[in-house]
């Protein structure tokens, strides 16, 4: 190993700092009543996991930052689906309130 190569840890030695940072960006779920944050958490959780072979800590050497923007997109797609999931078709579009849009007809 080059004396410059840092070391990646498991995902099991870092779990305990991952999920400290995953709690720390609970303020950045306005959605409780729709989907509670332990669910969300979890969510995030899972897709750091999945993600893990990509993280290369000679790239980015701080965890926190590389958690931090998977956590930033994750909850993004998660917000993308909810709000495509549980609002109408045609908000803003088509005419007046959206009863006269294509969806609708």
């Amino acid at each position: 190993m080059d004396k410059d190569t840092v070391r990646k840890p498991t995902f099991d030695e870092a779990c305990a700092e991952i999920t400290e940072i995953v709690a720390k960006r609970r303020k950045d779920w306005a959605y409780l009543s729709i989907v509670p944050w332990s669910d969300i958490s979890q969510t995030l959780l899972l897709h750091i996991y999945k993600k893990w072979h990509l993280y290369d800590p000679n790239k980015a050497p701080k965890l926190e930052h590389w958690v931090n923007t998977l956590i930033t997109n994750g909850l993004f797609n998660i917000r993308r689906d909810l709000i495509g999931r549980w609002s109408r078709p045609c908000i803003g579009g088509g005419k007046s309130n959206g009863l006269h849009c294509a969806h609708n007809q």
